[in-house]
């Protein structure tokens, strides 16, 4: 189903995930993330577009509201979060 439905809007699947569950499940989620959503009658929710910046250890560092970003900002916020990343341990088995 959430197949057909990013189909259906054009979304690149290689590149756009949906997110599915029970509606505790789901409103838990966005509002753990704290992306505004509206719940229509159908079950279907409408919300923002927000893409995050998670790192290493899985806190997001940034949010990009919309679907337009400056790419330069981006790898420039992406590269200030590597920077301060640890190395991975290549030896690690």
């Amino acid at each position: 189903m959430l197949r057909r439905y990013g189909v259906s809007r054009e979304a690149d699947l290689n590149t756009w995930s949906f997110l599915t569950g029970s509606a505790p499940q789901v409103d838990d989620v966005v509002r753990r993330y704290r992306v505004g959503r509206i719940r229509q009658p159908d079950g279907t929710i409408d919300h923002l577009v927000v893409t995050f910046l998670i790192d290493p250890a899985g806190q997001i560092v940034r949010r990009y509201v919309g679907l337009e970003h400056r790419p330069e900002e981006v790898s420039g916020d992406l590269a200030a979060v590597l920077a301060v990343a640890p190395s991975p341990d290549l030896g690690a088995k």
